[in-house]
């Protein structure tokens, strides 16, 4: 490609996710995590949820509103989760089941054509007969009338809105083709009254290159319903509708409250390992009990910074992080905002936590990771990156399957497990359980 049509597909691209951050900002921002990579003989256009696939002949034939819609369709394939359908799933049929549920999701973002020149029709239904409207992708595979394999593969090519390919290739980072807009140029580039718009965790990328695996649905839907705590109460610039998809609410809506007592957790915790609190007077809710403990001081205690670390391997789901926030938060507010301390997310190796002193610090922390979990890569981070200053305590948001190192490993910084089954056992350290919602 030459670097004049190139940078004209650049501009093209700058243009529309302008015009989107500007109008539809939920679209307009989830669009800075992703690569825009070009692949001259490929049909059309494709995600695998870390980069934007597309032909630059089919990119450049879109007229404005028609990339627009496109970017939006690629999106909503991602934070919904087709592209990481189940293997009975893949074809067609599946495919364009999803481009029905998205078809219907952006007609009221103002995408109510039925017809673009350059796309194709915007199907929403198949028959008079038969409504999709709130049905799922798989509900609308069922009720389908007819397969798209009664046709040739050139008639079920214009059905669909663009291609699956690269749906079942996670791992590529953008190497199969031209990269046209990498992740360096886009985090923290977008401003608002001189603050970045996007939420950004280590600043560099999209969290999910090189060691620590591909980029999960749960990374996604995090991201999603983090964008969508940061818009909440606005609207899109066009037509007044909510800002944030019905779909994607629904998944900051499994937010609940918490359920772990921070306050009594952690003052027993910690007293077992700190010793420089006085006995007198003892601490009062305990006095009919046999134990004598130090009464809690809590202006000593939120002086010390708690490392939180939360599993985002990819046996960790939405439900879960959901209730990790919700208990992060709790812990927060329980301290009367007084409690500061890092939030962090691992797989098989860690991100950089992320320091917080508030409810509002947290919401902009986005998770990463998806890969598998390794719990010894915790304490490898903090004897070499935390070394000044441990921890006052660690507190691990995990399913708890994945190697453990040796208790002597922790250097004595005390381990508190939060973990969401009731079949797994840590082999030290002291363990909560907190199950997450599932409805």
């Amino acid at each position: 490609m030459t670097d004049q049509r190139k940078k004209r597909i650049r501009a093209r691209i700058q243009e529309a996710r302008g015009r989107l951050i500007e109008q539809i900002p939920f679209f307009g921002l989830l669009l800075m995590y992703l690569k825009f990579v070009s692949v001259p003989k490929m049909k059309k256009i494709s995600t695998n949820g870390r980069c934007i696939y597309f032909s630059p002949d089919f990119l450049e034939k879109l007229n404005y509103k028609e990339l627009d819609y496109i970017l939006c369709h690629q999106i909503l394939h991602i934070v919904c989760g087709h592209i990481w359908r189940e293997q009975d799933l893949e074809g067609d049929d599946y495919h364009f089941a999803c481009d029905i549920f998205v078809n219907l999701i952006l007609e009221d973002y103002g995408f109510c054509q039925e017809r673009y020149p350059h796309l194709g029709y915007l199907y929403r239904q198949m028959s008079d007969s038969v409504d999709f409207y709130g049905k799922s992708p798989e509900e609308i595979c069922g009720l389908m009338p007819y397969s798209l394999y009664v046709f040739n593969e050139d008639i079920r090519s214009k059905f669909l809105m663009d291609n699956e390919y690269w749906w079942n290739y996670k791992d590529d980072n953008g190497q199969s083709g031209e990269i046209i807009i990498d992740l360096p140029e886009l985090m923290g580039s977008i401003k608002d009254g001189g603050e970045s718009l996007v939420p950004q965790a280590d600043g560099e990328g999209d969290g999910a290159d090189g060691e620590c695996g591909v980029v999960s649905i749960q990374v996604w839907k995090a991201r999603a319903a983090a964008m969508a705590k940061t818009l909440e109460g606005s609207s899109s610039k066009d037509n007044g509708t909510s800002a944030v998809p019905d779909c994607i609410k629904r998944i900051f809506d499994k937010m609940k409250e918490p359920v772990i007592d921070w306050k009594k957790i952690l003052n027993n915790f910690l007293q077992e390992r700190i010793n420089d609190y006085s006995f007198s007077p003892p601490d009062r809710r305990f006095s009919d009990t046999d134990f004598f403990l130090p009464d809690f001081n809590e202006k000593d205690f939120v002086s010390k910074e708690i490392l939180f670390m939360v599993d985002t391997s990819g046996s960790v789901n939405d439900n879960d992080l959901a209730a990790v926030y919700s208990e992060i938060c709790g812990a927060i507010e329980q301290f009367g905002g007084k409690l500061s301390g890092k939030l962090g997310f691992f797989d098989t190796c860690v991100i950089e936590p992320i320091p917080f002193d508030n409810v509002g610090d947290l919401n902009r922390i986005i998770p990463y990771g998806g890969g598998g979990t390794d719990f010894r890569v915790i304490f490898e981070y903090i004897k070499h990156e935390l070394c000044n200053e441990f921890p006052a305590c660690v507190v691990i948001f995990t399913d708890g399957e994945a190697p453990y190192p040796l208790q002597s490993d922790t250097m004595d910084i005390p381990v508190l497990w939060i973990i969401n089954n009731t079949k797994i056992t840590p082999p030290w350290g002291r363990v909560i359980r907190v199950l997450p919602n599932n409805d």
